[in-house]
């Protein structure tokens, strides 16, 4: 994608107990000037606010648009290059990134646990269990179409913004005692930004 257009602005997060994170998606039809400025202030302000990923509900706008800035791994020896997915080769050179309705495929049975967080639940973590690899198919903003098998963080940081397009938040995906566990915090952070 390049550099950010200077006029990008950081744009302000919906946060938990907002209807837009429990709201459906709906595709984009048309890649127009008005959506590459969004997804371009979606970049912005998901790495003003430290975050690997961004969905289009957490601002607001209930469209199939999520951006991804997965940081690239230290380690560059001819092993690691060989192990790592198709969509970890060719889409990392490519951060950050925005994908115009993406549709995740193919998830493996093989699964793995690892904490997560969002930026629209600040402060709050669960351990969530995922499929190791899947599908991706999506759009780029300039228009072209990619397909991809994916794995690592990139497959769960997809699944986590993609669930975001279906209204499905990571809490969903805890056991139920541990989402039990967090009530009290879940209902200090709906009082304390959506009181705003």
């Amino acid at each position: 994608m390049g550099l950010l257009a200077q006029q990008s602005k950081i744009l302000t997060l919906c946060y938990y107990g907002h209807t837009a994170l429990r709201t459906k998606s709906c595709d984009v039809y048309e890649i127009t000037s008005d959506i590459q400025a969004l997804a371009l202030d979606m970049i912005k302000t998901m790495r003003e606010e430290d975050g690997i990923g961004l969905a289009a509900p957490q601002i607001g706008k209930n469209i199939n648009i999520v951006v991804i800035d997965i940081p690239k791994s230290n380690n560059k020896n001819k092993q690691d290059l060989c192990t790592i997915s198709p969509g970890e080769f060719n889409l990392f050179p490519l951060m950050p990134l925005a994908l115009i309705n993406p549709k995740l495929s193919n998830f493996s049975e093989v699964k793995s646990t690892y904490t997560e967080g969002c930026l629209s639940i600040p402060g709050v973590t669960g351990k969530v269990s995922r499929p190791e690899f899947h599908d991706l198919d999506a759009t780029l903003i300039s228009g072209k179409k990619i397909s991809y098998r994916c794995g690592g963080l990139l497959a769960r940081c997809l699944q986590h913004e993609y669930d975001h397009l279906q209204g499905i938040l990571f809490l969903d995906l805890l056991p139920r005692a541990e989402f039990k566990s967090l009530d009290d915090q879940l209902e200090k952070l709906k009082k304390r930004f959506n009181s705003l």
